[in-house]
């Protein structure tokens, strides 16, 4: 039975005060909230510029055993170098530091820049093959997101996916503007964004739009790419946006009622009914 780690892109917003959050809840305090009601949180502050090793730790302490964190590659690895020159050592740093958090470690996002196209793949290929695991290390999963409709032009899409295959790195799944909705396994787990159109919705802390029928899509189409998924997809990393339907709480709640998983995080590691 797959494992399911779900929760939301980010997890200190103001306008979740009140509705998500208690209103007199403390900011120090979030986290500790957040991981009783979800099992998993993408830290894309990462993207920005990387944390300390000590941070990594203060956010594990604050957060249940079998919570995890996933993060964000440094955009400076990924928009800046564009995954050349010293990109995989930096990464390897990052990922390094990452470590921090132990089993609470789930993936590391490398997500690419729009201006990436399909023509890259050798300098993906060759990043990639910069990310080897040192003896003794502990192995990290990464999963990587293209931004670029390119990618996903048959020919191209078949070459990337033999290549991630290769390498044991997962395609990202996203709903995001006007790229495909697909799912291709390439690692044994999926790592799956609803993102959403930025900066249209208002973010009011409810939903104000309706994903019921599209995340059904979702589910359905998770479950037809499992059933032929070489290696098996073990474990699911979900994270929802506040743009997808204007208030990301709700929406993964949604998907969670949807699978048939508990509302609330603190029960345990949540494993899929449906699959």
């Amino acid at each position: 039975m797959v494992e399911w780690s779900l929760g939301t892109i980010g997890f200190s917003y103001p306008e979740w005060k009140g509705n998500f959050y208690p209103s007199g809840l403390s900011s120090q305090d979030a986290l500790r909230f957040y991981s009783h009601a979800f099992n998993a949180v993408e830290i894309n502050t990462t993207f920005y510029g990387a944390k300390s090793a000590e941070q990594m730790q203060s956010w594990s302490a604050l957060t249940p055993e079998d919570f995890c964190f996933s993060l964000k590659a440094p955009r400076h690895i990924t928009h800046d170098l564009r995954l050349e020159g010293a990109a995989a050592e930096e990464l390897r740093a990052f990922a390094g530091i990452s470590r921090a958090l132990q089993q609470k470690l789930g993936a590391i996002l490398i997500q690419l820049p729009p201006s990436l196209h399909a023509d890259s793949l050798p300098q993906v290929e060759k990043f990639l093959a910069g990310l080897r695991v040192e003896p003794g290390d502990q192995a990290i999963q990464y999963a990587i997101e293209f931004r670029h409709a390119s990618w996903y032009a048959p020919k191209a899409a078949e070459a990337t996916a033999d290549a991630l295959r290769a390498h044991q790195v997962c395609w990202v799944s996203v709903d995001y503007e006007n790229l495909p909705l697909t799912v291709t396994p390439t690692a044994d787990f999926l790592y799956i964004r609803w993102i959403g159109r930025h900066n249209v919705l208002a973010h009011p802390g409810y939903e104000v739009l309706d994903r019921a029928e599209r995340l059904q899509g979702w589910v359905e189409r998770i479950q037809q790419a499992m059933t032929n998924a070489n290696p098996p997809v073990e474990r699911i990393f979900g994270f929802f946006d506040n743009d997808y339907a204007g208030f990301a709480p709700a929406s993964c709640r949604r998907l969670k009622r949807l699978l048939g998983l508990p509302e609330s995080g603190d029960s345990g590691a949540e494993q899929g009914r449906l699959f």
